[in-house]
């Protein structure tokens, strides 16, 4: 055919495609509120990959390999027959309004002996540039330089700990102009997020893929859940971060109820919580004396995250965790009588194919049927640090979540724990590691990929939620979205990374309650049980989590007590318990600019940093709204260790404020700026 170009235009952008002989590419992608080219160049619009089920050989297909045919009419992209599949058609489906460039994709199989395995939605792409960031949601979301040194090649799950989201963004300091790529699928389907540039390519790729249904049998025609939205905006990733809002709070299955006070349901202990110790129960000693000598020195809500209660090994014999070490409950009492909430551990989705020791003890008989099985029908296992009384290592099997064995099985254990008095249970990885597309047909879900995985994780928590006393929280490990709607809080040991921003706590503030910072995790790991802070860690991570809303802390009694700063960390966590309401029943506003004279902080044994490496700037802030009152606070922390001067930008109508904390004084702002001395180690709030 001869080479023509079909323009899709919606949401602010114009997605410009070449269509010739037997392919497609897009060629161009232009802001048309800026007038800029954003993208010149000729990419895929998608990509695919397909099983041939009688050779087992698995191959890709790319919108600019082999088609027999390919067009464009009404909004609608078609791909027909493939020469290794040729009963095979793409179909793009443009909805393209003012508002949105909203796609949907569907793939036509009528092939009897090829499987379709994997496909793409359409890909953003744009040019490098110094000026241009790329956001992706990792944790609590980070944003990297298009121009970054060795490029950047990553493809995250979601969800799981590395996409807590399922957006990605790109936006222009400059410009002051970006591009959302959300995927709004309510209910919501596992899928891949992708960000790839090259070294010696000019262009950045945004895109998702996703694991299709019945992926062992031919004829396995489907839409992919939900739709691809682009939309130009103005602003950075915070604005992106409220068009992701919008999208959970007008469409998302997965958004939990919530209203001015925040969320609903949660327990008023959990609300009231501002800090957290982890502990290990490591013997038969008293394990409670030294929680609560320290919690007297914090003076302020604590509660526990309890470790190895259980007689078993940690990630190790599980899921057989009864009896209890005798000395727990004796413990469960005395923190009870100090005011101390106590929240143990459990494993959420793994059981150990040794589970007696080195024995199979109810693996093969009872587990193993009902575990998640890859392409071959092998269960699929992971491996920890943890060993086996022999040396060799633990190996664990992936229990599949819609099956009513497992269901059951964890059902019981949480029931249990309650029974005993505990406030609330901790069920470990389930929103922090990735769906596995298991391929059991004897399993109530499709083979493969879908909306099944989150629904059967949600099926299994509501059976828990609603058995539960009122005033008991679940909770779980990292922050993947669509668990919320029956946990109470998430675990944010991981937001100890560079280049970090609170894209997180700006959609779901007012919707789940996030605690903890893997102190552990800021220095030398090696020396010893507990590890040894790095201070500069502390600091810079300290002032993090209370500007992002977490409950501080996470750190065992004994590296609480010996931790550097320590009268820093204490002064924001009773500062974070006077200004809390902000955090239950607040909103993220869009957080000041800040420059300051002061040194960088520099942190370089981060264990979740890249490279180890993590750079902050002297003074942070954030701007929270109490949503009840509609009052605002504007919060400051120096976590340098000398006087510094920062110059503040922020959206504090212009007027004169009174500061509280370290500093009582009065600030003028003027055009939305002002300029303000603080001393090393220091915070400031000013509530209007």
């Amino acid at each position: 055919m001869k080479r023509r170009t079909y323009t899709l235009k919606g949401g602010g952008l114009s997605y410009r495609v070449e269509l010739y002989a037997h392919g497609a590419s897009v060629v161009s992608i232009r802001d048309v509120k800026a007038g800029r080219t954003l993208f010149a160049g000729k990419k895929p619009v998608f990509t695919a990959y397909f099983t041939d089920l009688t050779s087992g050989e698995r191959f890709g297909v790319s919108s600019e390999d082999s088609w027999k045919s390919v067009s464009a009419s009404d909004g609608t992209l078609t791909f027909r027959s493939t020469e290794k599949a040729p009963g095979v058609s793409v179909v793009i489906s443009a909805s393209c309004t003012e508002d949105a460039l909203e796609f949907r994709t569907q793939v036509i199989n009528a092939e009897d002996n090829v499987s379709a395995y994997e496909i793409s939605h359409p890909s953003l792409y744009f040019d490098k540039n110094k000026n241009t960031r790329f956001f992706y949601p990792y944790g609590s979301g980070e944003t990297k330089p298009s121009t970054i040194k060795d490029g950047w090649n990553a493809k995250w799950s979601y969800p799981s700990y590395g996409a807590s989201m399922q957006y990605l963004c790109f936006y222009n300091t400059a410009t002051r102009r970006g591009v959302y790529y959300g995927l709004h699928d309510p209910a919501p389907a596992a899928k891949s997020l992708i960000v790839r540039t090259q070294v010696n390519e000019k262009a950045v790729m945004l895109k998702s893929s996703q694991i299709l249904s019945g992926v062992k049998s031919g004829r396995n025609s489907q839409s992919l859940c939900g739709a691809c939205v682009m939309k130009a905006f103005d602003g950075d990733w915070y604005d992106a971060a409220q068009i992701y809002r919008e999208f959970v709070e007008s469409s998302a299955e997965y958004c939990p109820e919530y209203g001015e006070h925040g969320r609903k349901g949660v327990p008023q202990w959990l609300l009231d919580t501002d800090c957290w110790f982890n502990t290990r129960v490591l013997d038969d000693g008293d394990f409670a004396e030294e929680v609560i000598a320290q919690a007297k020195d914090l003076g302020a809500n604590l509660a526990i995250h309890l470790y190895y209660w259980h007689q078993i090994p940690f990630d190790n014999d599980y899921p057989h965790y009864f009896p209890m070490r005798k000395n727990v409950l004796p413990g469960l009492k005395k923190l009870h009588e100090a005011g101390i909430k106590v929240m143990p551990y459990i494993n959420g989705r793994l059981w150990d194919t040794r589970d007696r020791g080195t024995e199979d003890f109810e693996f093969t008989s009872v587990a193993k049927p009902w575990a998640t099985k890859d392409y071959a029908g092998e269960p699929i296992t992971e491996q920890y640090s943890s060993k086996e009384s022999d040396g060799s290592r633990v190996t664990l099997a992936v229990m599949c979540p819609s099956a009513t064995l497992w269901q059951d099985k964890v059902a019981s254990i949480v029931a249990q724990l309650f029974e005993n008095g505990f406030d609330g249970v901790y069920i470990d990885q389930i929103a922090a590691a990735e769906a596995k597309p298991c391929t059991d047909k004897r399993h109530n879900h499709p083979a493969g990929g879908g909306e099944w995985w989150c629904r059967a994780y949600n099926t299994m928590l509501e059976r828990i939620a609603r058995s539960k006393p009122a005033d008991r929280a679940l909770t779980t490990e990292c922050t993947a979205d669509p668990f919320m709607p029956h946990l109470d809080g998430y675990l944010t040991w991981i937001w100890i990374k560079n280049d970090q921003v609170p894209a997180f706590p700006a959609v779901f503030s007012d919707k789940v309650i996030t605690f903890g910072t893997d102190f552990r995790g800021l220095g030398n790991m090696d020396c010893g049980l507990f590890g040894a802070l790095d201070e500069a860690g502390v600091r810079i991570f300290g002032a993090q989590s209370f500007l992002f809303g977490q409950q501080m802390g996470w750190m065992t009694p004994e590296l609480f007590s010996r931790m550097s700063h320590r009268d820093f960390f204490i002064k924001l966590v009773r500062a974070r318990a006077a200004v809390r309401r902000y955090f239950n029943e607040g909103r993220m506003l869009r957080p000041p600019v800040i420059t300051d004279d002061g040194e960088k902080i520099v942190l370089t044994k981060c264990r979740e940093a890249y490279g180890g490496y993590v750079e902050a700037s002297c003074v942070n802030g954030a701007y929270w709204m109490h949503k009840p009152t509609g009052k605002k606070c504007l919060m400051l922390i120096n976590s340098g260790m000398t006087d510094v001067t920062a110059h503040v930008k922020c959206e504090l109508p212009d007027g004169v404020y009174a500061l509280t904390g370290d500093i009582k004084k009065k600030i003028t702002v003027k055009n939305g700026e002002f300029s303000l001395a603080l001393p090393p180690l220091s915070l400031a709030y000013t509530e209007v």
